[in-house]
C-alpha cells in the first residue's frame, strides 16, 4: 500500500467520508429496485428476477470493495500500533484520580487516554459492525422487492466472495 493510502487509512475524516459514499448503492437500493418501472421507451425491459439479481451484484460488490477498504486500513491500523505499543495508554498506577471513584464514578475515564492510531482502529471496529447493520437493512428491502428469490445474505455473500 502507497504511503499516501497508509495516510489516509489513518484519518478519521477520510475513512467515514470514503464509507459514506461508497454506501450509496444501500442507500438508494429502493430506486434501483424500481429503475425497471422508468426506463426509456425501446429498451428491452428487464424481468424482474433479472433486476433483483442485478441489484443484488451491485450490491455485493459494493460490499467487497467497502470490506476490502475497512481490511487495507484495519492492517494499516494494527502495524502502526505495533510500532508503537510500548507506550501505555493508562496513567501509572501510583498516580490517583484527582477525585474518588466513588463521589464520581466518571473520574476512571479522565484517566485513560486513547492515542489517535487508537481511536482510528476504534473507529474501524464500530463501521464493520455498522456494515452489518447496513446489509441487514438492505437485504430487507431487497428480499422484500424480490420475494422469495434470496435466503440469508450471509450465506449469499460468502458464496459470492468465494467465486
Amino acid at each position: 500500500m502507497s504511503e499516501e493510502k497508509r495516510g489516509l487509512c489513518l484519518n478519521i475524516r477520510y475513512l467515514k467520508n470514503v464509507l459514506r459514499k461508497a454506501r450509496k448503492i444501500d442507500d438508494t437500493i429502493q430506486l434501483s429496485l424500481n429503475s425497471a418501472k422508468w426506463e426509456s421507451p425501446g429498451q428491452a425491459r428487464e424481468s424482474q428476477e433479472q433486476r433483483c439479481n442485478r441489484v443484488k451484484q451491485e450490491l455485493f460488490q459494493g460490499w467487497l470493495s467497502r470490506d476490502n477498504f475497512l481490511k487495507d486500513c484495519i492492517a494499516v491500523t494494527e502495524e502502526e500500533l505495533s510500532k508503537n505499543s510500548p507506550s501505555s495508554n493508562v496513567n501509572p498506577t501510583s498516580e490517583k484520580p484527582l477525585v474518588s471513584e466513588r463521589l464520581d464514578p466518571y473520574a476512571k475515564e479522565q484517566e485513560i487516554k486513547i492515542s489517535p492510531l487508537e481511536e482510528v482502529s476504534m473507529t474501524l471496529k464500530s463501521e464493520q459492525t455498522v456494515e452489518n447493520i447496513i446489509r441487514d437493512q438492505t437485504w430487507e428491502t431487497l428480499t422484500n422487492a424480490c420475494p422469495g428469490m434470496f435466503g440469508s445474505w450471509r450465506m449469499d455473500y460468502t458464496k459470492a466472495k468465494a467465486t
